[in-house]
């Protein structure tokens, strides 16, 4: 089964306008004062806007911005801020808002659901999108599922649960199967293959969940795996190290900038734009420019979606044959009496997975046993 969009309505609004959004176009939780996204030059992109300012915390360089130093207090300083309008300004300072389209799918399945102070964007409670509650209604009603992958970008990794716990509290015989099967993943997409909780969580106190992948093998003992298309930093030739996530330098992190935008001007130019002055409706004069980080960083350029959809349909197609396939190995009638017959199936499994589909399935006694019947 093949769901193209969980979200249509959240699809088109970030296909098809400069706005960008996690999930849907929805509103919710908004807040009415603050910097919020506007395409403020109409060009059809959000990019990057920076102001001279004595409070700032960036400083010009040739190649682009550096961090101001603790102890610098002469010099041109800047403030750099996504674009946007700020909405009830008072003339003096602001804060960044919340996205008005806040809210975030994948926080929103039932297994390791947390209240909106916990886990920004889970909405009101469990399934309370319309989107996510017909994902979970589908899957239940086809208990013949035994295995999902749900499509995400970026980074250019397949994920596997569990995402709220380490690996080694899991079944040691389903993890060896999420290893062997996301081999595969690797030969065709070039992915490395990963546990969730122990290698993508940065933070594993306050870990994200509510996640599709965690509710279909937790609640559902069903094989899921995250794939995040796209990997932008093997392009700039750089490898991403996922037990070092988040703590990165701020001279790597300039040094990826610089080289994503090099890619950007050689690759895909309609794509950036360099600093250019502008005047902004309240902050005034200033410079606008960057990339589209929707074609550029979070997606493939158009000229590379094929490539990338074209390995994923591969892993896909070759995930499905490990599902179980049931065969009739032989079969023999043996005449006993007059109208009475002893009947003698063998039945096999010629798939790799077995008929019950995970450990965890047996564990929560959704391994429905096999029938045989006889008309």
């Amino acid at each position: 089964y093949v769901i193209p969009r969980i979200s249509p309505d959240g699809a088109e609004t970030y296909l098809k306008s400069a706005y960008s959004l996690r999930s849907v176009n929805r509103s919710y939780l908004a807040e009415d004062e603050g910097l919020t996204q506007e395409d403020v030059d109409n060009d059809g992109v959000l990019r990057l806007m920076r102001f001279k300012d004595p409070h700032g915390a960036w400083v010009k360089t040739d190649s682009f911005m550096r961090r101001r130093m603790p102890d610098e207090k002469t010099g041109e300083f800047y403030s750099v801020y996504a674009e946007g309008v700020i909405e009830n300004y008072n003339g003096f300072d602001f804060k960044v808002q919340k996205p008005k389209w806040g809210l975030d799918f994948n926080r929103n399945y039932p297994y390791g659901w947390f209240h909106e102070v916990r886990q920004p964007g889970a909405g009101a409670y469990p399934l309370s999108n319309p989107e996510t509650k017909a994902v979970v209604d589908f899957v239940q009603s086809h208990p013949n599922i035994s295995c999902v992958a749900t499509h995400h970008t970026s980074g250019g990794v397949i994920l596997y649960p569990p995402g709220t716990k380490p690996e080694k509290s899991g079944n040691p015989f389903d993890m060896k199967v999420y290893k062997e099967i996301g081999k595969m993943g690797t030969q065709e997409m070039g992915y490395e293959v990963i546990n969730i909780f122990d290698h993508f969580m940065v933070d594993q106190e306050n870990y994200s969940s509510g996640a599709f992948d965690d509710w279909c093998y937790e609640n559902q003992g069903i094989f899921a795996y995250t794939i995040e298309l796209w990997n932008l930093k093997e392009r700039i030739g750089k490898k991403i190290d996922w037990s070092k996530q988040g703590n990165e330098s701020d001279e790597d992190k300039l040094d990826t900038y610089l080289k994503i935008v090099q890619r950007a001007k050689e690759n895909t130019p309609e794509a950036y734009k360099e600093f250019t002055s502008f005047v902004h409706p309240q902050l005034g004069e200033g410079e606008i420019g960057g990339f589209d980080s929707k074609f550029v960083l979070q997606n493939p350029p158009k000229h590379l979606l094929k490539q990338e959809c074209e390995k994923t349909t591969q892993f896909m197609l070759r995930y499905a044959k490990v599902l179980p396939q049931l065969n009739v190995a032989s079969l023999k009638a043996e005449k006993i009496s007059e109208n009475c017959y002893k009947i003698e199936a063998v039945i096999e499994n010629q798939g790799y997975l077995p008929t019950y589909g995970s450990q965890n399935a047996k564990k929560l006694k959704l391994d429905t046993p096999v029938q045989v019947a006889l008309k």
